[in-house]
């Protein structure tokens, strides 16, 4: 009887070694788990940060852009006035000169 006890005792033993060993495997697994984990979380938050960056660069990009074509637009209307007031200076230099060619045919006349 002590014998297989002994025996048993030795079976128990050796199952509780092995499910040590396999309890440190484990420990091992989730440490090494846990690790990649970390690297994913940092990898996600950088990723987060240059995210963010890009967005602040995008709407500055934006900013910049709606400020030319307001410039863009000031420019066209100046452009615009410009065009007419030459206009208008064509037609009083074409009205004078008319009015002069009128004169000079006018005196010849007389």
């Amino acid at each position: 009887y002590f014998c297989m006890h002994k025996n048993e005792l030795h079976s128990v033993k050796d199952q509780l070694e092995e499910a040590m060993f396999v309890k440190e495997e484990k420990i091992i697994q989730i440490e090494e788990l846990q690790s990649l984990l970390d690297v994913r979380e940092h990898s996600l938050q950088r990723l987060k940060e240059e995210l963010q960056e890009r967005e602040l660069a995008n709407q500055y990009q934006e900013d910049i852009l709606c400020d030319l074509q307001t410039k863009l637009k000031s420019a066209k209307a100046q452009i615009d006035q410009a065009q007419d007031a030459a206009s208008k200076k064509q037609g009083d230099a074409t009205e004078l000169t008319k009015l002069k060619e009128e004169n000079i045919d006018s005196l010849k006349q007389q």
